[in-house]
């Protein structure tokens, strides 16, 4: 019952070319998803660890001076993780807009997808650019108003 584009084509058009899912590019994209979630998980207690190895005798002021300096340095190492995705999604819009293909002709996807090509696909990718550049204008605006802690 689910329609989706290549169902809805008509019976003169030319058959739908099916892009198979690659289990390799399964792995990859799994593995590569886990490290970024352990890598958001570990950015914190990393930054309290660089954050506190000077410390000996740690006094209330200090550790306020410590918790203003932790929240600034999280802020700014949240803010670059957050732009790998970001950045990711430009590089796919890229492909898009540049092959007019839905999915880019020369990259494996991790899931079966039929193919869509006509040049109105170049409106997606620049969509998903146009998305993706304004979400990274709003970290690098993030990064450039945060104020540093003395």
């Amino acid at each position: 019952m689910g329609g989706g584009y290549c169902q809805m084509r008509k019976k003169h058009d030319k058959k739908p070319e099916y892009i198979p899912s690659s289990r390799p590019v399964q792995q990859s994209w799994f593995i590569c998803i886990g490290l970024y979630f352990v890598f958001l998980l570990w950015i914190e207690p990393v930054i309290d660890w660089l954050l506190t190895l000077n410390l000996m005798n740690p006094d209330q002021v200090q550790l306020d001076v410590l918790d203003q300096k932790k929240a600034y340095v999280a802020g700014i190492a949240f803010s670059i993780a957050r732009s790998f995705p970001l950045l990711l999604f430009l590089w796919f819009g890229w492909q898009i807009y540049f092959s007019q293909s839905l999915p880019p002709k020369k990259i494996k996807m991790p899931f079966a997808v039929c193919r869509i090509e006509s040049p109105k696909v170049r409106m997606y990718g620049m969509l998903i650019i146009l998305v993706s550049l304004v979400l990274l204008f709003r970290e690098i605006q993030i990064l450039v108003t945060s104020q540093h802690v003395t």
